[in-house]
C-alpha cells in the first residue's frame, strides 16, 4: 500500500472537527456540531479527507440514501428502467477547509464519493443526487457531468455506472 499524504476515513471522536473551517459558515457549523451525530445516529455518513503530516481535516462529504421519481431521471438514463422510484446516493453535504482550498481537494472528495457509492454492495443505487448551493453548479455539471434532474428542482444526477465506465484513475481498496 502507498503511504499517501491524504487518507480517507469515517468521521470518529478521535478527529479534531473544531479546528476544521470552510469558506461557508454553515457548512463549518454543520460539521462541527452535527456531522458525527448524523453518522451514529445512521442518518448521514461522514467521510473526513485527513492530512497525516498535520492531523488536519482537509475536507469531508456526507451521504445517505435517497430516491428519486422516475420521471426525474434524465432521459438517456432511463429506457430499461422499472417505473418507480430509483434508489440514488445523495452527496449531502461536503466543504474543503481553507488551508487545503483551490487544490484540487473538492473534485478528490467528490471521486472518492462517487467510487465509494458505486463499490459498496449493501444495497443497489443508480446513480447520486446533489442539492448544489448557490455557485458551485458548475463545478458539478463541468468537472463530473452531472445533469439536472427533470423534476424542476435544483438538484443534479449523475448515472454511476456512466462515470464508472469513463473513470481512467486506478482504483484502489
Amino acid at each position: 500500500m502507498v503511504n499517501e499524504r491524504y487518507v480517507f476515513e469515517p468521521l470518529g471522536e478521535q478527529h479534531d472537527r473544531a479546528a476544521f473551517r470552510c469558506s461557508d459558515h454553515q457548512i463549518t457549523n454543520y460539521f462541527r456540531r452535527y456531522a458525527l451525530v448524523n453518522a451514529e445516529s445512521r442518518i448521514a455518513n461522514a467521510w473526513v479527507l485527513r492530512d497525516r503530516d498535520t492531523d488536519r481535516i482537509v475536507g469531508f462529504y456526507t451521504l445517505s440514501t435517497a430516491s428519486v421519481d422516475f420521471n426525474a431521471i434524465p432521459e438517456q438514463f432511463s429506457a430499461n428502467l422499472p417505473r418507480y422510484p430509483v434508489p440514488v446516493v445523495l452527496l449531502g453535504r461536503m466543504g474543503v477547509d481553507r488551508r487545503y482550498e483551490r487544490q484540487g481537494f473538492g473534485r478528490r472528495l467528490v471521486i472518492d464519493a462517487l467510487i465509494r457509492a458505486y463499490r459498496q454492495d449493501a444495497m443497489a443505487v443508480y446513480g447520486m443526487i446533489v442539492d448544489p448551493k448557490e455557485g458551485v453548479r458548475n463545478f458539478y455539471t463541468k468537472n463530473f457531468n452531472f445533469v439536472p434532474l427533470g423534476d424542476g428542482s435544483s438538484r443534479l444526477f449523475l448515472h454511476l455506472q456512466s462515470f464508472m465506465d469513463g473513470f481512467s484513475a486506478p482504483l484502489s481498496s
